[in-house]
């Protein structure tokens, strides 16, 4: 098993992470996704927010949004510019988007926010977000909750020491299976996110937390009882 710290070993973390794909206990953060997206969004005009190694906005863009992708880390820009040569990738620092205010109609992000040690720097981010959105823009965020960390699932192993006592910005670990890379995040909680996007002015429209079904294909563990993913869907 391979455990990374990203902020150590970065160029590690993207070549070992890119290899994640969207299947799995991962699928269900997807799964709905277009359905949430053509019930709130209008426009195509998309920012993907830590978007790695650019697997999310390929996926954006089959649903018709013209996304340009952004992330902090130089081998997932690299990586993403590889996985999709026409894409429109820029290798950022936390919280500095180089856009205009009021540009986009969505701003996405999935698995980002977990990846941020301090609340302030959460806020920091959010209210970045909501500048470069345009009045009445969409913000969809994509986080684990605090059952990500007490349950095991199909494609996940959380039954680490580390999860055991969660609070607010504690260190947390989870394996990915399929590709035996084991990660550190931060715990935030439902009130943490909540607080941070009220403050920086983002409205929670719906809080949707996919369930698994019959019908997806998977020998779920957990995941049609319980949920390990929380979308929260935001308006400016």
């Amino acid at each position: 098993m391979n455990l990374v710290d990203y902020k150590i070993n970065a160029s590690l973390y993207a070549s070992l992470y890119s290899k994640l794909e969207i299947t799995g206990t991962q699928f269900l953060a997807f799964r709905d996704l277009s359905k949430l997206i053509s019930n709130y969004v209008e426009g195509i005009d998309t920012l993907d927010y830590g978007s790695g190694a650019g697997k999310s906005t390929l996926y954006l863009k089959t649903l018709g949004l013209n996304v340009n992708g952004v992330d902090i880390n130089k081998d997932m820009i690299k990586i993403a510019k590889t996985n999709d040569s026409e894409g429109k990738y820029r290798l950022i620092e936390s919280a500095k988007i180089p856009d205009e205010n009021n540009k986009y109609d969505l701003v996405f992000s999935s698995w980002v926010m977990m990846e941020v040690s301090s609340k302030q720097e959460l806020l920091n981010i959010a209210k970045e977000i909501t500048r470069v959105l345009k009045n009445d823009g969409i913000f969809i965020m994509i986080v684990c909750n605090e059952n990500t960390y007490n349950n095991d699932w199909l494609s996940e192993n959380t039954q680490f020491v580390e999860n055991k006592n969660l609070y607010s910005g504690a260190t947390v670990r989870i394996l990915f299976k399929d590709i035996n890379l084991s990660i550190y995040d931060y715990f935030w909680s439902d009130e943490d996110y909540q607080e941070i996007m009220s403050n920086s002015g983002l409205q929670i429209l719906e809080k949707y937390c996919p369930l698994g079904k019959d019908t997806d294909g998977y020998n779920w563990i957990n995941e049609k009882i319980i949920s390990p993913i929380t979308i929260y869907v935001m308006k400016k």
